[in-house]
């Protein structure tokens, strides 16, 4: 009776739900979003019995490996099997971009990491089933080598 006067209120919930949004800072909400989206995941992956190894393009400080490392932890396939995650970054930003792909924010100094502390990290949280393997590697490079060679992209933004 009360949750049914309470479900009414909508006005009420339009402004909590205002106030706590506004109040949350948006890389927290971001973050927070990317690790239900793994979850869910591994959860689909659970439900539809799909087996095999996780790879993270842009591993950065590997808190998304981390998480992928935890949530792999916790499901069905992750605890019948041997996981195996694949990182692959330079660990030392983006490297020379064309002019027009260049970001105020979105630059090498923001984006360097070290490769030892991130490797530490994530080796730690794993489990006996689950081997971390990181790759150093400058994917827009070997991404546009292999898109020249095999593909036909227009460039869009």
């Amino acid at each position: 009776m009360v949750f049914n006067f309470i479900s009414r209120l909508y006005f009420l919930q339009n402004m909590l739900g205002c106030i706590v949004a506004s109040v949350i800072p948006p890389f927290f909400v971001h973050n927070l979003a990317k690790y239900f989206a793994i979850k869910k995941a591994f959860y689909l992956s659970d439900i539809e019995n799909i087996e095999g190894d996780y790879l993270e393009f842009g591993v950065f400080t590997g808190s998304s490996m981390a998480c992928a490392i935890q949530c792999a932890r916790n499901s069905r396939v992750g605890k019948a099997g041997t996981i195996n995650f694949f990182g692959f970054d330079s660990f030392c930003g983006f490297g020379d971009l064309p002019e027009g792909d260049k970001h105020p924010f979105y630059t090498n100094i923001n984006f360097k990491t070290e490769y030892a502390s991130v490797s530490k990290r994530l080796n730690k949280i794993a489990k006996r089933n689950q081997k971390v393997f990181l790759l150093r590697v400058f994917l827009m490079k070997h991404v546009m080598m292999y898109c020249r060679k095999n593909m036909v992209l227009e460039r869009r933004r």
